[in-house]
């Protein structure tokens, strides 16, 4: 790897030197590595295999979660949300203690392992809102419940802000087969500056 010197900055490929930007960076590197095809059919690579198969499955999930709740996080969500969903379910994939290496399966990995997951690392629920709450999921029922709290006190809001929202998204998920199901509950428009109520909040997936 070599940085561009240059105050013309170059991106793609001149023979073999291929120019990128990385890390707002401008780079350029040879052309190297293994013929694709030796990868697909060589023996030797039996394992780079088996680790790309359940990659892939890693990266498939990760999306499924990200397309299923696109609507809910695309103001919100890090640049890193991406990479780090996938490194989650390449986790789960490699806790699948039941299938052969190359044919581990998200299903039948440890799904809790995505439990807690942010979509931003640097803006967590507990770090946003501070009153209580509880939530829980039981026989396909989603709930949560919120404790009374007022506004002004108990939730963090972007300079300006006058009303917020609470939105409750639930999801039904088959990595495997790669199909969701999503509900959400939405409550009334508040304003950030009066004590307001909240009851039990339930809905069904």
């Amino acid at each position: 790897m070599a940085r561009q010197e240059s105050f013309i900055k170059l991106k793609g490929r001149i023979g073999d030197l291929t120019f990128y930007k990385s890390g707002g960076e401008y780079l350029a590197r040879t052309k190297g590595g293994i013929d694709g095809d030796r990868i697909r059919t060589d023996p030797r690579f039996e394992r780079t295999r088996e680790n790309g198969r359940e990659f892939l499955r890693a990266v498939k999930s990760g999306k499924l979660l990200r397309d299923a709740f696109s609507e809910h996080i695309f103001l919100t969500a890090d640049r890193g949300m991406n990479g780090r969903l996938t490194a989650v379910f390449s986790k789960v994939v490699k806790s699948d203690h039941e299938s052969a290496r190359g044919e581990r399966m998200v299903m039948l990995g440890n799904i809790a392992l995505v439990s807690g997951f942010e979509f931003n690392g640097g803006a967590n629920l507990e770090s946003i809102f501070f009153g209580r709450y509880e939530a829980g999921i039981a026989e396909g029922i989603a709930s949560v419940a919120l404790q009374p709290f007022n506004p002004a006190l108990n939730i963090r809001r972007p300079e300006g802000a006058t009303h917020g929202q609470l939105i409750m998204v639930g999801g039904n998920f088959n990595f495997d087969t790669l199909t969701s199901s999503v509900v959400n509950a939405d409550s009334d428009p508040f304003v950030l500056t009066v004590i307001r109520t909240f009851v039990s909040s339930i809905f069904r997936n």
